[in-house]
């Protein structure tokens, strides 16, 4: 029997207006619009906690961050890292898994059950824990500042990229 394949795609400050698919035509999304096509669009949740590193455990464990430990990004580890998470339960029913992109988990190379992680994260604390930063590095990109956007000031406003389009972040997650 052939298993379906599972794709999560968690992104962060999205709200739920911002999908074409989900109703909201004054966007455009064609490819956010395809997946929604090909997959499941959940019109009725939410997160029970709208910080970055809660959610995601929220997310990973199956429990609130009274159970995990998590209530804020915070640079703690995991209460409990013995307790089941989404990707070793996926993991040990054979399937291949893989963090890509923001992970924002501490320390930022846990694996939870990932077999495979290509990190680009926000803040890294180091070049090695950003697989992207690494390749921006190996393509003759290193001195680029601000990565990710233009920190701190105007942080919750859209930004520009700094960067030709196939160098961006994005593009490098695709």
């Amino acid at each position: 029997m052939q298993r379906p394949n599972v794709l999560i795609l968690f992104t962060d400050q999205q709200r739920y207006d911002t999908l074409s698919a989900a109703g909201f035509d004054y966007i455009q999304t064609p490819n956010l619009d395809r997946l929604a096509r090909m997959s499941t669009v959940y019109t009725c949740a939410h997160s029970s906690n709208p910080v970055c590193m809660p959610a995601r455990h929220d997310l990973i464990t199956g429990l609130p961050g009274k159970a995990h430990g998590y209530y804020g990004n915070i640079d703690e580890p995991i209460k409990d890292n013995t307790m089941p998470k989404l990707p070793e339960i996926f993991q040990n029913a054979g399937y291949r898994t893989a963090a890509i992109g923001k992970y924002h988990h501490f320390p930022a190379r846990t694996h939870h059950g990932y077999g495979e992680m290509q990190l680009m994260e926000e803040l890294p604390e180091s070049r090695a824990d950003d697989q992207y930063a690494l390749w921006l590095q190996e393509n003759g990109l290193a001195g680029v500042q601000n990565l990710h956007g233009v920190r701190p000031h105007i942080y919750h406003i859209p930004q520009k990229s700094q960067m030709d389009i196939k160098y961006h972040g994005t593009t490098w997650v695709a």
